[in-house]
């Protein structure tokens, strides 16, 4: 019971070390995924340029809907790059 307690109170005060640790890991790996994302959102250019086409030239509740559409299919399509690498 004691040895728990005193693995406890250490594992409370080494959590900032350990927070501070792994924050260049956790920058360095965002920074790695946002420059994987500009080179994929690079890749589908042309067909975000025709999707972007399509939602300036419809009007009303389609020209909406063109829109979310294509930022929700955007966005999905980034947080499944990994999968795709697999």
């Amino acid at each position: 019971m004691v040895k728990k307690f005193i693995n406890l109170i250490f594992n409370i005060f080494a959590l900032p070390y350990h927070i501070i640790v792994n924050i260049p890991r956790a920058v360095k790996a965002f920074f790695r995924w946002l420059v994987e994302a500009i080179r994929e959102t690079l890749n589908l250019s042309w067909t975000l340029v025709g999707l972007v086409i399509a939602t300036l030239t419809l009007t009303g509740s389609a020209q909406q809907v063109t829109g979310l559409a294509t930022l929700v299919t955007l966005g999905v399509w980034l947080l499944t790059m990994g999968f795709r690498k697999k």
